[in-house]
């Protein structure tokens, strides 16, 4: 059923196609239809009608605004999606609470669809993971993406990589991490940051507060009087503040030796982040040392730095600490302990 109706959008013609008969298709599927991957829209239809017509699904969409085997006919017009196509979407995603998974790749998106999109997105209370790579976003669209990554987002994955994004988007998504309670993956990959949007982000995730049940009692928490109010009032403020994040890809970004004093700052003090690619950037042997310090003080499960300019004997000490400590948590496991 799903490849059914995948076939039906992909060759629906706009005008000369029977829109009755679609949405019955699109109705009649629901029951059936938990994943949509449209691999072409030449149509441009409006994807409102697709969430009116199925109510409670699909619960994962993929949509690629283009046209394969053109051959000969090849218009560049005809790739990508448009503000309209945006509009239609922030409308269906305003309007459904099952999709959960949004994927929008490679569809020329930029700033301005991504504003759109992100006015559908700050009504939806359902999609938690956002594919947005290999599109033309720069630094206002993540902005305003960044905005929607408050306390009340559901956002659990968020996809970026291969874009415009520069020093400016790392600093706004390094201030949405103070607030937002859901985001865990994070994915940059090869866009232009450098040290300073990097730094921003290492620097919020070095903020992150470990939760009150891991934490030591606070020193003044036993004291009397006033300090000890102000203490406990202070205390929940700072795990607001707690960054969830799991995993960071910030590979390929232009980042050299400047970030490394954050990076080493956020590998000793962060204890939520569990994977880390900081692959082909440019660092240098002579930091090798000092970040290899960092990393046996870090909780980080998987670390590529592949690429770093590190050196061969570097980087197999790294991935030895950390293969070292995976297998330390595995023999735990293994033990029950």
């Amino acid at each position: 059923m799903e490849q059914n109706l995948q076939e039906a959008l992909e060759n629906f013609d706009a005008a000369t196609g029977d829109i009755a008969a679609l949405r019955r298709l699109m109705a009649f599927s629901r029951r059936f239809v938990q994943g949509l991957r449209v691999q072409q829209l030449p149509s441009h239809l409006d994807l409102q009608l697709l969430f009116n017509a199925m109510e409670h699904s699909p619960a994962s969409l993929a949509v690629s605004y283009g046209q394969r085997c053109v051959g000969m006919d090849y218009d560049r017009a005809s790739f990508g999606a448009s503000l309209a196509d945006c509009r239609c979407l922030a409308r269906g995603l305003a309007l459904t609470e099952t999709l959960v998974v949004l994927e929008l790749s490679n569809n020329g998106l930029d700033d301005d669809k991504l504003r759109m999109l992100a006015s559908g997105l700050a009504d939806n209370i359902s999609v938690t993971h956002l594919n947005l790579s290999h599109n033309r976003i720069s630094d206002r669209g993540v902005r305003a993406l960044a905005k929607l990554l408050d306390k009340s987002s559901v956002l659990s994955l968020l996809d970026l990589a291969d874009n415009h994004l520069h020093a400016d988007s790392g600093r706004a998504l390094a201030r949405a991490l103070g607030h937002s309670r859901a985001l865990v993956s994070l994915n940059l990959r090869l866009n232009r940051l450098g040290d300073e949007g990097c730094a921003a982000l290492c620097d919020a995730l070095a903020r992150a507060q470990v939760p009150a049940a891991a934490r030591p009692a606070a020193a003044g928490s036993s004291a009397g009087g006033n300090s000890s109010s102000t203490s406990g009032s202070q205390q929940p403020q700072q795990q607001q503040q707690m960054a969830p994040l799991e995993r960071l890809n910030i590979s390929s970004n232009g980042a050299g030796a400047g970030l490394l004093p954050s990076l080493c700052s956020m590998l000793r003090s962060n204890r939520t982040l569990a994977e880390l690619d900081v692959s082909s950037n440019t660092f240098s042997e002579h930091v090798a040392q000092e970040l290899l310090s960092a990393v046996s003080s870090s909780a980080l499960l998987g670390l590529d730095v592949r690429g770093c300019a590190l050196g061969a004997t570097a980087e197999a000490a790294i991935s030895e600490e950390v293969l070292g400590r995976l297998a330390k948590i595995e023999r735990k496991r293994l033990l029950g302990a």
